[in-house]
């Protein structure tokens, strides 16, 4: 079976007055992050309420892979660096997918077939409204261009949809 992702979630609430070096502080650890291997995804995240509570999401291949990188000198220093501008200690609380999808890099973006079959669809408007004014040129190169798209939608969906079946893990 193999390992899901670790998602971490670390919650920092700055003393009254010290938001701006927090979110500054916090900035600068992003690259750190981010330059990990078996980490996937790193951001921060800043609460829209007036008293703005700041969020670390990172995603990390293994559990072992972030506990061995929190344990480093630099991090710990630089928690500790932030640690003394929050009202209470940096929270970081990891997290396992347990349903819906795995969080990774390739599961992350779904816009391209919902814009390919939006562009069919403009495609098949054109068609019908060209068909309608008697431009049958125009009409049937955007009923074309319509179907083809249409079709390698549908081509995709069907693959991403039997890979989606034989990569599921089975239950026992």
């Amino acid at each position: 079976m193999a390992e899901k992702n670790v998602i971490v979630f670390a919650w920092a609430r700055p003393m009254e007055g010290r938001e701006e070096i927090v979110k500054h502080e916090l900035l600068s650890l992003l690259p750190q992050f981010r330059s990990e291997h078996a980490c996937t995804s790193c951001s921060l995240y800043q609460s829209m309420e007036d008293r703005p509570v700041f969020v670390v999401y990172q995603v990390w291949t293994t559990r072992e892979d972030l506990d061995a990188f929190v344990k480093t000198p630099s991090v710990k220093g630089l928690v500790r660096k932030i640690d003394r501008l929050l009202e209470e200690p940096l929270a970081f609380v990891p997290w396992e997918p347990v349903g819906g999808l795995q969080a990774n890099k390739a599961s992350t973006d779904h816009k391209g077939g919902t814009a390919m079959l939006i562009w069919a669809f403009i495609f098949l408007i054109v068609a019908v409204i060209a068909a309608v004014f008697g431009f049958t040129g125009i009409a049937v190169a955007a009923a074309s261009i319509a179907k083809i798209l249409f079709f390698v939608f549908l081509v995709l969906f069907i693959v991403s949809l039997i890979l989606g079946l034989v990569r599921r893990p089975r239950r026992m």
